[in-house]
């Protein structure tokens, strides 16, 4: 094996060739695979800047350390995917996904239908997109599903400027039994033929602990831009934080009543 900073790790990617194992975090992941309850594979990515061509695919068992921030940057329809059902996944340390987008159907984080156990509470994620185009409907930066899942995502002072969908979003939410922490600050949207555009959006999603701070999300034609939306399916979730500052609204709740939000500042 190549360089191993601590010898507790099956194999070390570094954005220099020679030293690790990988220079491709996707190559890297999809070439170790899936691991196993009794034997996980323990992946570190050491701290430094990483362009991908192929989606960066995780599968379960897999827990991914990095050590040093890691900023990924992704070519036009590339990001960073949750496989399909995958299961008891771990990342430790800070990551940054990085984009600058043209148009379509654009994502830096996206989990399938049917993962369980995903846990980066102890992994922050941050997001950083450029966006000037026309977006393809039902398109977000982030998404994010599963059941007794952790998540943590934070980005700051984006800007875009598209011809979106109608009731676009940047991070779409369908956990369940969930803990998930967003912070998106100072967004400003600038759109056209845009009905509602959410910086969270909450869709058939219920029995979570959303940990928000959301702040400043305004829009061009003004009245547009929401912090956060429950459809009528988002039922049952606590809400903690602050949303402040959205041109539209802060909050839009379309659930009955159900959630709870009286501990958020708005």
């Amino acid at each position: 094996m190549a360089y191993n900073p601590r010898g507790q790790y099956d194999v070390i990617v570094h954005p220099t060739a020679g030293v690790g194992d990988y220079t491709s975090i996707a190559t890297a992941l999809s070439t170790e695979g899936a691991g196993t309850a009794a034997n996980p594979k323990r992946i570190a990515i050491m701290g430094g800047q990483y362009s991908e061509s192929s989606n960066v695919t995780i599968e379960s068992w897999q827990h991914i350390y990095t050590l040093g921030q890691v900023e990924i940057t992704f070519a036009d329809n590339v990001a960073m995917y949750v496989n399909t059902n995958a299961t008891d996944i771990y990342l430790e340390g800070e990551i940054k996904l990085v984009k600058d987008a043209a148009g379509g159907l654009q994502r830096l984080f996206y989990a399938y239908t049917g993962v369980e156990r995903f846990n980066s509470s102890n992994c922050k994620f941050i997001l950083a997109p450029t966006f000037s185009g026309t977006v393809d409907t039902n398109s977000f930066f982030l998404e994010m599903r599963g059941y007794d899942c952790d998540y943590w995502f934070e980005a700051h002072d984006i800007n875009f400027s598209y011809t979106p969908a109608t009731n676009t979003a940047f991070a779409y939410n369908l956990v369940t039994h969930s803990r998930v922490k967003f912070s998106l600050v100072d967004s400003a949207v600038t759109t056209s033929n845009a009905t509602n555009w959410f910086g969270i959006s909450t869709w058939s999603t219920e029995q979570n602990i959303l940990m928000v701070d959301i702040k400043g999300v305004t829009t061009s034609t003004g009245n547009q831009g929401y912090g956060m939306y429950f459809s009528a399916s988002g039922d049952y979730n606590s809400v903690i934080g602050s949303v402040l500052g959205c041109d539209g609204g802060n909050i839009w709740d379309q659930s009955g009543g159900t959630n709870k939000t009286g501990e958020v500042v708005v």
